[in-house]
């Protein structure tokens, strides 16, 4: 109906596709063989296979430059020697070259920093009529709500757990469907995610976390300084060492969830006993758990049932230990010493202990 409006917000998790949403939308404006009235691109003309190669002169696209953290007021209005006569917002007051319009994706749109939010907000303000603009963003919370305010918001959620397997076996990242499936089972919806999740030293940590918690009794000094030799032997930068151990802590966490997840699924008449035996091990989500997490996830609740009187109250503080420990991690705590007191922790609470608060 030619209503689109100027601005658009891409919003969602990494890795789930607004990207290429946005990009599909750019083929579809630019397209020199439209559907009529149905906003799809043909794929065959010259505009198409333009904006599939990022080469459209009326196709603008912003990304954070290589090794930056932030989008640059440069890549909005130029630098200092080509004020106003570069950039972004200088790209879509021009007129269109080919098309009937000017598209400009900014990627990572949380990423703008003052002077840069700042800069485009002017372009939105008074938006060029032959422009249209896709803000993607992972985090649109951070940007300021007087750009937010001025966006028509297209909400992502996460992929399902099923399409991430179809995609991880469809790209040949993996080769077995068993794999995808384990991947895409602790994926979170993202397919970025699953692509970190491959690789063998973070697949690696996550056996050994999973190997630990099914040992009884727990070793928590054991088990700190075996993840913290792998971490420490990988990388000496704390920025990698703090994601590694970050990755370290969901893992527990995803498993502690799983333990909930099945303890509550019991009949209340066998709550406290202290086997998992002949119960299901398939998730309200429909996903399976692993075997290895099986394992671990039988042994702490027989601890816990022989350790205290309510194992399901103390398998929600190994939750809330675990939530903590990623709080404090992502808070800039020292990593090694989070981990150890992390793993401390556990312990106590496996044997049925509590924690101080704020540990």
């Amino acid at each position: 109906r030619n209503r689109l409006g100027h601005t658009l917000l891409f919003a969602g998790p990494a890795g789930v596709g607004k990207k290429l949403v946005a990009l599909e939308l750019a083929k579809s404006l630019l397209c020199e063989q439209p559907a009529g009235q149905v906003l799809r691109a043909c794929d065959h003309c010259p505009g198409c296979k333009q904006v599939a190669a990022r080469t459209h002169p009326d196709l603008v696209i912003v990304e954070r430059l290589k090794g930056k953290a932030e989008l640059l007021i440069s890549q909005f209005i130029g630098d200092e020697e080509q004020r106003g006569k570069a950039g972004l917002c200088h790209e879509l007051a021009l007129k269109p070259m080919a098309g009937g319009r000017k598209v400009a994706i900014i990627d990572d749109a949380d990423r703008l920093n003052d002077e840069s939010a700042n800069a485009l907000l002017k372009t939105l303000e008074e938006p060029p009529p032959h422009s249209v603009l896709i803000l993607v963003a992972s985090q649109a919370e951070k940007l300021l709500p007087t750009i937010r305010s001025r966006c028509q918001t297209v909400r992502f959620l996460p992929l399902q757990s099923e399409t991430v397997s179809r995609l991880l076996l469809a790209l040949e990242w993996v080769d077995s469907e068993a794999d995808a499936q384990d991947v895409a089972n602790f994926s979170g919806g993202s397919l970025q995610t699953s692509a970190t999740l491959l690789d063998p030293q973070l697949r690696g940590q996550r056996q050994t976390v999973f190997n630990a918690l099914a040992q009884s009794p727990f070793q928590p000094i054991l088990v700190g300084n075996q993840i913290w030799s792998v971490i420490e032997g990988t990388t000496s930068e704390t920025a990698e060492q703090r994601e590694q151990a970050l990755w370290v802590i969901r893992f527990a966490a995803d498993l502690f969830r799983d333990l909930i997840w099945h303890a509550v699924a019991r009949d209340e008449a066998d709550l406290n006993s202290d086997s998992f035996e002949g119960g299901s091990f398939s998730l309200p989500t429909g996903r399976q758990t692993p075997a290895a997490m099986k394992k671990a996830i039988e042994t702490i609740w027989k601890q816990l049932a022989q350790a205290t009187s309510d194992p399901l109250e103390q398998s929600g503080l190994l939750l809330e230990r675990a939530n903590l420990a990623e709080r404090q991690i992502a808070g800039n705590a020292g990593v090694a010493l989070c981990l150890e007191s992390f793993w401390s922790d556990i312990g106590h609470l496996l044997r049925g202990a509590s924690v101080p608060s704020g540990a």
